[in-house]
């Protein structure tokens, strides 16, 4: 049992699903299944903040297949960069719980919080992994309960065709990781991702990247899909987290500096392009792939900048300060503290948590790429504003129970950035970059401002704004449509029709009465060319 106490959270997990689901068949309804799904989270959180002060020894797997010879070894280590987003995945696990209860009338139910346990527990598997096989292992089995998960909520053949799209994009990650497995592995040696050798950390931030839809950027979910909140929300977090607790492991020196500038333009272009697309969405759960696209931006920036530390600040953000706002469904003008304290933890000043991300993004001297990480990370701020003061469902008409528990589920969200802020690494205050962050949060401020005057003064002039309007829709929808990468998922389907009738026409033509004579035609030709190559050697 030793042994495995590092997995003990994920075991508890997948325990505690299915113990919910067998105990909703028994004895159908809604109490003891969530008091079970509550002990369970919260268990699990203390267990895990247990662990940043007596860290459980690894676990190294080398003969985990039933056969006589692994294909690799398996290695589970809870380091910096695990523990914070493992921490943050189970900070985000009993926020889901908690407000459960304000989405009981949205089919809300056991089986959807045994979800979110079972998803959760994968993705602490992805964020323990200590090697590139493991970490694909844990990969793959997110992309197939996301495909699983997305193609029987879309319906609609084209947006599946979206959810195919999106899958092979991660998958490509994936192979390039295991590319960079087997270039170490040419060298005589085995890849472990802390501490990886600087000629193969490129590999691993493509990897990284493809799978965050940064470089390059790539958004095959250009509009959010509608089904349960807290499920959604727990599957694009864990998404994300799976491939950025990789870019906290790499060195100072992952990048080239051949790749530095493109590397870098494809950052800060994702993190710009998300942003804008954040603030302007309609709502925020609309804005929501646009959120994860703009802070896996910053991330990946810092890492590209020589400070991969800085990335676990985003990375953090992107699941907390993101989580309270996709979880505060129910609002209340009383309420709005909630979501101003997510405000608080991603605007950067010191001593709050996203303080340490600016040594990442604003680097002297300064330059372009400064100015346009922080104008990302200002209209991150303004956008998140905008999107909690938007009127939702109202909390009043609830159950007394339920505007108790409500509230704890984001405040343990809040809290859980402020811990990692605490014990995460060293100098995640953020004093040494006072002022860029004191000038964010003035731009941020200014620009709330000024969006509120311009909302007064646009109705009141519309004869100054037509043209605005004329330039900006075929501007945006060809911008859309570049960085949605739409052309180049119809070239893909385009070839994949293109083969299909190839292999339709071949099969047709074989099954026919002269199907044998072409046969024996191409095994001919086929031996003639066999006999040619070996002629000419």
């Amino acid at each position: 049992m030793l042994a495995l106490w590092l997995l003990l959270p994920v075991l508890i997990y997948f325990l505690a699903a299915g113990a919910i689901l067998v105990l909703n068949r028994l004895r159908p309804g809604f109490g003891y299944a969530w008091l079970l799904a509550v002990v369970t989270v919260f268990a699990n959180w203390g267990l895990i903040l247990y662990f940043r002060f007596n860290p459980p020894p690894a676990i190294i797997l080398i003969n985990w297949l039933p056969v006589t010879q692994s294909i690799g070894t398996l290695i589970f280590q809870l380091d910096t960069p695990a523990w914070v987003y493992t921490f943050s995945l189970a900070g985000l696990a009993a926020a889901v719980i908690l407000t459960a209860a304000v989405r009981l009338k949205y089919r809300s139910s056991p089986a959807t919080w045994a979800a979110n346990l079972a998803i959760t527990a994968v993705g602490m598997l992805a964020t323990l992994a200590g090697t590139p096989l493991t970490l694909a292992l844990a990969w793959t089995l997110i992309d197939a309960v996301e495909l699983v998960f997305m193609l029987a909520a879309v319906p609609d053949r084209s947006l599946s065709a979206q959810v195919v799209m999106a899958f092979l994009a991660r998958v490509t990650g994936t192979l390039v990781l295991l590319g960079s497995m087997a270039l170490s592995k040419a060298g005589g040696q085995d890849l472990l991702l802390v501490n990886a050798p600087a000629n193969l950390s490129i590999f691993l931030v493509i990897a990284a990247g493809l799978r965050l839809g940064v470089l390059p950027l790539n958004l095959p979910y250009f509009r959010e899909f509608v089904f349960r909140r807290g499920v959604s929300t727990t599957l694009r977090m864990v998404a994300a987290a799976s491939s950025l607790v990789l870019l906290g492991r790499l060195p100072a020196t992952a990048v080239p500096v051949a790749w530095f500038p493109w590397l870098l333009l494809f950052a800060s272009l994702a993190a710009f392009y998300g942003s804008v697309k954040w603030l302007i969405s309609t709502n925020e759960i609309a804005g929501r792939p646009y959120w994860l696209i703009a802070l896996a931006g910053l991330a990946v920036g810092s890492v590209i900048r020589s400070h991969p530390v800085a990335s676990l600040a985003w990375g953090m953000c992107l699941i907390l300060s993101g989580g309270i706002l996709f979880l505060y469904s129910a609002r209340e003008r009383r309420m709005i503290f909630l979501p101003a304290l997510g405000v608080l933890v991603m605007s950067g000043l010191p001593f709050t948590p996203a303080g340490g991300g600016w040594q990442g993004l604003v680097i002297l001297p300064i330059n372009l790429p400064d100015f346009i990480f922080l104008l990302a990370q200002v209209l991150l701020v303004v956008g998140y504003i905008r999107h909690m003061l938007r009127p939702e469902e109202s909390l009043a008409g609830m159950e007394r129970w339920i505007k108790g528990v409500y509230p704890l589920g984001l405040l343990l969200l809040a809290l859980t950035a402020w811990l990692i802020e605490l014990l995460g690494w060293p100098n995640a205050t953020g004093l040494d970059h006072w002022g860029a962050s004191v000038i964010a949060a003035g731009l941020a401020a200014g620009g709330w401002f000024g969006l509120g005057r311009l909302r007064t003064w646009w109705p009141a002039h519309p004869e100054h704004t037509a043209w605005l309007s004329v330039v900006a829709r075929p501007v945006g929808a060809v911008l859309n449509n570049l960085f949605r990468f739409d052309w180049l998922y119809r070239l893909i389907e385009i070839a994949y029709l293109i083969l299909q009738r190839f292999i339709q026409a071949v099969t047709v033509i074989l099954e026919g009465e002269g199907g044998v004579l072409w046969v024996l035609v191409l095994l001919a030709l086929l031996a003639s060319l066999l006999m040619s190559g070996g002629a000419s050697l």
